[in-house]
């Protein structure tokens, strides 16, 4: 999965009304696309499983959603230890 394909499912995966909510829970944060968590795991899980390296150098960490999906990776290892993170994806 390049990070070509992972921009483009997170782009038809947009939620125009959660976008709106998120946003103005966490005021001051980049872009929001309005992906939803559960979706934003799914993403994160298939990326992991291809060449997670090349998106984790490629994202833009401007917009919420790839950097949630760069952070899923980063946080294996604490996932690992016990500690409950955002998306454990394994």
């Amino acid at each position: 999965m390049t990070t070509e394909d992972i921009r483009a499912e997170l782009q038809q995966n947009i939620d125009e009304k959660y976008r709106a909510f998120h946003a103005s829970l966490v005021p001051g944060i980049g872009t929001f696309l309005g992906v939803r968590v559960p979706k934003m795991r799914e993403i994160a899980k298939k990326a992991a499983k291809e060449d997670y390296q090349t998106f984790f150098a490629e994202a833009d960490v401007s917009v919420y959603e790839e950097l949630m999906i760069r952070v899923c990776k980063t946080h294996d290892q604490t996932a690992k230890a016990g500690v409950r993170v955002f998306c454990t994806i394994y």
